[in-house]
């Protein structure tokens, strides 16, 4: 095993030795993958999420001073009963901050049954929509600087072969992008002709620009 991320913690598990192990190097992986679910605390207590120390937004504080160069991904909830412009704008300012290295955003959907599609303040469809797209755009925005710092530097990168859309590109991932939920690596160039492709292996690669939510790169040689 190369590489070990902690995916979908719960954030009455985090604490300062955790965060100590994921940044003390090795084969665990300064990665952690925490869902938020959203930053306003009175849509936290209506979900029944966790408040005070552990809530969203003094969590992510103590999270970045203990391990400020930890890439921490999460996902948020928005159009739950009740939401306001107030909520939502408090979302995008923590989202905004760039305090995410990755953000997945959802849309609620009332379950038949469950105490939430009981609540009320049900918002309409279109309302969830263009704050879902909200939220991303804070992101874009965000990773628009963030992706522009990796530009000209090398990463271990563990190759998957082709990409889906054409045969012209490879696709890998590095140590902070955790497989189907982050970004991804295309490999547009190989250094040389001496190098062995082979999916599944590792390889050095320098970074060349930014595409979206992706890195494009170069294949140097095998990693080592």
């Amino acid at each position: 095993v190369d590489w070990i991320r902690i995916l979908y913690a719960y954030p009455t598990g985090v604490s300062e030795e955790l965060l100590r192990i994921l940044t003390q190097g090795g084969v665990v992986q300064p990665y952690l993958d925490l869902p938020l679910q959203h930053a306003s605390a009175d849509v936290l207590k209506r979900m029944q999420r966790p408040l005070g120390r552990f809530a969203t937004v003094p969590l992510v504080d103590m999270i970045k001073s203990t391990a400020p160069d930890i890439h921490l991904r999460t996902t948020f909830i928005v159009g739950f009963p009740g939401e306001t412009e107030a909520d939502i704008q408090a979302l995008e300012d923590l989202v905004a901050s760039g305090a995410f290295g990755s953000v997945g955003v959802f849309t609620y959907s009332a379950e038949p049954g469950t105490p939430a599609a009981e609540l009320d303040g049900q918002l309409e469809e279109s309302v969830k929509e263009e704050r879902r797209e909200r939220i991303m755009q804070a992101q874009q925005e965000v990773l628009k600087k963030t992706l522009s710092q990796h530009i000209g530097k090398q990463y271990q990168v563990l190759l998957e072969g082709e990409h889906q859309d054409t045969d012209l590109l490879l696709k890998g991932r590095t140590w902070f992008q955790a497989p189907e939920v982050d970004g991804e690596i295309l490999i547009n160039d190989v250094e040389s002709d001496t190098v062995a492709i082979e999916p599944g292996s590792f390889y050095t690669v320098e970074i060349a620009e930014r595409a979206g939510y992706d890195l494009v790169g170069t294949i140097k040689g095998a990693y080592s």
